[in-house]
């Protein structure tokens, strides 16, 4: 997510979606300060953090956020917020994210690594996960294609929800 400036005459869209639906703000530059990865969430925060993403050679950085979020299940969620390399013939690059990702990631339980991971269904880096047993929760709920990019007329899906095992998803959507 970009964080604009107030003095560019923009507004900060994640300290507004903060403020309207009541949710603090965890966000982490990964490039600039204003430009990185963010989450609100409406159940308590235990703990969160982030991590630096292997580069490549590429010219813009790239990380994490995670956070233990106390949801009512039998232990804390561990949901894990990225944006992967955006160059699609670059799929080396996210690779080795990937791989940076299901590190961090161990195999814990109540589990879901969701973002915009800029690949697509029959790439590398999307057969990884599933091979790490994560589940992708679009083929388990979602109706129709997913398609999520560009926005205005999607054609490709890039976005992702990956969970464990041991949670299920019961709806996914794309939102118009």
């Amino acid at each position: 997510v970009s964080r604009v400036r107030l003095l560019d005459g923009e507004a900060d869209l994640v300290v507004w979606l903060s403020r309207r639906l009541g949710m603090p703000i965890l966000f982490h530059g990964t490039e600039e300060p204003i430009w990185g990865n963010a989450l609100l969430s409406r159940f308590p925060v235990l703990e969160s953090g982030w991590g630096d993403l292997p580069r490549e050679g590429t010219l813009i950085g790239r990380g994490y956020l995670w956070a233990s979020i106390q949801v009512g299940g039998p232990a804390p969620l561990l949901l894990i917020a990225t944006h992967l390399h955006h160059v699609e013939s670059e799929g080396r690059v996210r690779e080795a994210q990937v791989a940076s990702l299901l590190a961090f990631w161990a195999g814990r339980s109540y589990s879901v690594l969701l973002g915009d991971l800029n690949a697509l269904p029959d790439s590398l880096e999307m057969q990884r996960l599933a091979e790490a047993g994560l589940i992708d929760s679009w083929g388990q709920a979602g109706g129709g294609p997913g398609f999520t990019w560009p926005a205005r007329d999607p054609y490709q899906r890039i976005d992702w929800i990956w969970h464990t095992a041991d949670l299920s998803a019961l709806q996914v959507v794309v939102i118009d």
